[in-house]
């Protein structure tokens, strides 16, 4: 998904299970919304941000369990 550079985005990530719905700017529709049905789903881990082939800047980073 591409972003207009130079303005701050909110990004919502809700996890329950397997189940991933990705919310970007408040938005009513998770852009993303998938499940993990792999025979080893992901249902633990760590948080982490990436970007590619862009600069990017994060503020306000919550985990909630």
């Amino acid at each position: 998904m591409s972003l207009p550079a130079d303005s701050w985005h909110h990004l919502k990530v809700v996890v329950s299970g397997t189940h991933i719905k990705i919310y970007v700017n408040h938005g009513v529709s998770p852009v993303i919304d998938y499940t993990d049905t792999s025979m080893n789903p992901f249902t633990h881990g760590k948080v982490g941000l990436r970007v590619m082939n862009s600069n990017a800047r994060f503020d306000n980073v919550k985990v909630n369990p």
